[in-house]
């Protein structure tokens, strides 16, 4: 049985770097005891999969990673039971499962959402006219930077991979183009914000955190709770995105123009884009397995175990 994991990674966990993470969650499995599954082989380890490496100095409220277990575990018992010897600074936040079918975190991630806000004392005089220059960066029609990369460098518009950037108060959100084809970090996006202001980024003066982590929808798969261009522009979008409880007080442009906004929730649309969030993507809604799947793995246990003793005897 294939399982979701959703977690978050706050205060000095953010220190931590991706690959200490993954031996860490190796060590949460065995003792919370979790049925995890193994690989064959001379060499088996354990059966699980990141969804995207967080950059060392981010918190975050929406990690992933896929494992496989036995079907006889039970969803919430065993988050209960991670949760008891999680270090300070993580927190399992869901166990969800997912069809048998489904792909590994990794292969689908296509956005992660930031929120960027000033570290106490590095506030620019002027917030106002630093988050209006913010946006008119934003509404060029270019946005030309250099990347480095393995092979060397090379020039890329940020435009395109910018779904989203917004002032929400003293912060700014961003959604961003995440995964195997383009990966954009959002410390990128704000050395050429700096760059069309003739400055350098202060090193320290931010802040960031990964709000979460989405799949991209192929067209004609939009679930029924996603917002479609016309119901954005109109500004038909409540707290929970669904445009049946609008609030007459958010406006919402048109998803045409540049300075378009996703909505907070499980789906999102912007830019000709419908994003779902990995919690949510192919996951059954029971959070606790039924009776007949757990009696069923067990029967499937004691038929191995009943073979394996004929096969000694």
């Amino acid at each position: 049985m294939k399982v979701r994991i959703k977690f978050s990674k706050q205060g000095s966990a953010k220190f931590i770097g991706h690959l200490d993470v993954m031996r860490y969650f190796q060590k949460v499995m065995r003792r919370a005891d979790v049925a995890i599954c193994y690989s064959g082989g001379f060499s088996p380890h354990q059966i699980m999969s990141f969804a995207a490496p967080l950059g060392v100095g981010i918190t975050s409220k929406g990690e992933y990673l896929d494992i496989q277990v036995e079907v006889t575990e039970d969803l919430a018992t065993m988050k209960e039971r991670m949760n008891r010897t999680m270090a300070e600074g993580f927190h399992v936040e869901s166990c969800r499962r997912l069809p048998d079918q489904a792909g590994n975190a990794m292969s689908i991630v296509a956005a992660a959402g930031y929120t960027l806000s000033f570290r106490p004392g590095y506030e620019p005089e002027d917030p106002e006219k630093w988050m209006q220059a913010m946006e008119t960066f934003y509404g060029r029609e270019e946005v030309f930077i250099t990347k480095k990369t393995k092979k060397g460098t090379k020039e890329l518009d940020l435009k395109p991979l910018v779904y989203a950037l917004r002032a929400e108060g003293a912060s700014v959100y961003m959604l961003l183009s995440a995964g195997s084809a383009e990966n954009i970090k959002p410390e990128l996006v704000l050395d050429a914000f700096y760059q069309s202001l003739g400055e350098e980024r202060p090193p320290f003066a931010f802040m960031i955190q990964r709000e979460n982590v989405y799949a991209e929808l192929p067209e004609g798969e939009q679930p029924s709770g996603a917002v479609s261009d016309r119901e954005q522009s109109s500004g038909a979008i409540s707290d929970g995105g669904q445009p049946d409880g609008a609030k007459p007080d958010v406006e919402m442009p048109s998803a045409e123009t540049d300075h378009d906004r996703d909505r907070y929730g499980s789906v999102m649309c912007c830019k000709g884009h419908c994003f779902i969030s990995l919690e949510d993507l192919g996951t059954a809604p029971e959070e606790r397995l039924c009776q007949e799947d757990i009696r069923q793995g067990e029967k499937t246990r004691q038929e191995e175990k009943e073979d394996s003793r004929s096969w000694r005897d």
